[in-house]
């Protein structure tokens, strides 16, 4: 069947993939999909499908009540927002108000419209202030003086929804209608530049946190969750076709590749799509996937993975006829829960051991 032109090249290899809709999938990285939803992301070097949408935990925060008025601690002192207002007491006083100083530091330059949503410790000993119009930097505000001032707005830090800002690691996240923000307290940046084309998924999220695996989650009431990994600096989202959010069961999913071509765009043939595979139980399974030439994607093909005593590792997909195109895409579709994919390789006739432009 495959002439002696035709060698294995891997089209992916690095999992989970995280989501880049705004580059040339041509010249994505391998590690990046154009296309992805669903998977779990706590199997390294593995494209896994979900079977819950990720669960997640509030920040920690410790409050006082005191009268009519609760009180958040901070650096070792009470503070509440009220408006466009921060007020603040004397360092370990938690019995009775007991205002420093001024006792307030007000955010009205902007308008007094403009309400506090957020306010939490970030960049070591700072305060980070969130408001309708745009966040804040209270530099020292772990400074026992008080007399405390703030920084310049900036516009595209801003929040119009209490629990859609947090910290972690001392960087502050924000999630508004410009997309997923952080802010380490010099330049903000936004996280989802990458991902516009999918910014609905990031947007005006509720935000909470995987403390144990260093990652923000965004939320709704409806069907979207999404994940930031800090540590890998990727971005994950999940459709759950439900009401509910934390642990909802069986999510939407698909895996796309990035696209394969030659340096020189010259047409070539691709023979067989294979997996490499970690069958995780004693049971059967199956691989659903598609792949796209020049054309528009192909009809569904199913990969049975069967078990047996010596395990199963490898399974290929041949064609019933060498394809020819410019450029070739998989797209997994399902997966079997227990069948983990450690790589997809395609045999092609490609002229360079260069796998796509971004090599």
């Amino acid at each position: 069947m495959a002439g002696s032109d035709l060698k294995w090249f891997p089209i992916a290899s690095e999992f989970p993939a995280g989501l880049d809709t705004e580059t040339d999938p041509k010249r994505l990285r391998d590690g990046f999909s154009p296309d992805a939803y669903g998977m779990n992301i706590d199997y390294p070097g593995r494209l896994v499908k979900a079977t819950l949408t990720p669960t997640f935990v509030l920040p920690i925060v410790k409050q006082y009540v005191i009268g009519a008025n609760t009180w958040t601690w901070y650096y070792r002192r009470l503070w509440r927002a009220a408006n466009n207002n921060l007020h603040y007491c004397a360092k370990e006083y938690v019995a009775i108000e007991y205002p420093q100083d001024l006792g307030i530091l007000s955010f009205d330059e902007e308008g007094s419209g403009s309400v506090i949503q957020g306010f939490f410790p970030f960049a070591r000993d700072a305060m980070f202030v969130t408001k309708e119009n745009g966040g804040y930097i209270v530099p020292n505000a772990n400074s026992d003086g008080g007399r405390f001032e703030h920084g310049p707005i900036h516009g595209n830090l801003r929040s119009t929804t209490s629990g859609n800002s947090l910290m972690l690691n001392q960087i502050a996240y924000v999630s508004n209608e410009y997309g997923f923000m952080a802010w380490d307290g010099n330049v903000p940046t936004e996280l989802t530049r990458n991902c516009r084309t999918a910014s609905t998924h990031f947007t005006n999220k509720a935000l909470r946190l995987q403390w144990s695996k260093n990652r923000v989650i965004g939320f709704t009431d409806a069907t979207d969750t999404f994940v930031y990994d800090a540590d890998t600096k990727k971005l994950f989202y999940w459709l759950a076709g439900t009401t509910s959010v934390n642990g909802t069961a069986n999510p939407s999913f698909r895996f796309t590749t990035r696209t394969i071509t030659n340096k020189a765009y010259e047409p070539f043939r691709v023979a067989s799509v294979a997996f490499h595979i970690v069958n995780t139980t004693e049971k059967s399974g199956t691989i659903s996937y598609q792949y796209k030439t020049d054309q528009d994607w192909s009809a569904v093909q199913t990969v049975q993975v069967r078990w047996d005593e010596k395990g199963r590792h490898w399974t290929a997909n041949p064609m019933e006829r060498a394809l020819e195109s410019r450029n070739f895409t998989v797209r997994v579709t399902d997966i079997s829960s227990h069948i983990h994919i450690r790589q997809i390789d395609i045999l092609a006739s490609l002229t360079s051991e260069v796998e796509s432009l971004s090599e």
